[in-house]
């Protein structure tokens, strides 16, 4: 059996797609966590579905060991 070594802030990556930033901006971007500088944040605007921000991310071959899916509400 293997152990995991903890998950810290670094190993984090938040994603989110956004379709209406007046709502990202009241609840998404309102959390105390994803004030600016406190955790990574990568938002996609105006994508065709789910899937091209995800194939985007991992195209861009993050560094972090997990990814975090959010909902903008």
């Amino acid at each position: 059996m293997s152990s995991l070594s903890p998950v810290t802030a670094s190993d984090l990556l938040f994603v989110s797609c956004v379709s209406n930033w007046d709502v990202a901006r009241q609840r998404l971007l309102a959390s105390p966590c994803l004030q600016p500088g406190a955790l990574p944040l990568v938002l996609h605007a105006n994508v065709a579905s789910a899937a091209e921000a995800v194939n985007a991310v991992l195209d861009s071959g993050p560094q972090a060991r997990w990814l975090v899916w959010l909902h903008q509400d």
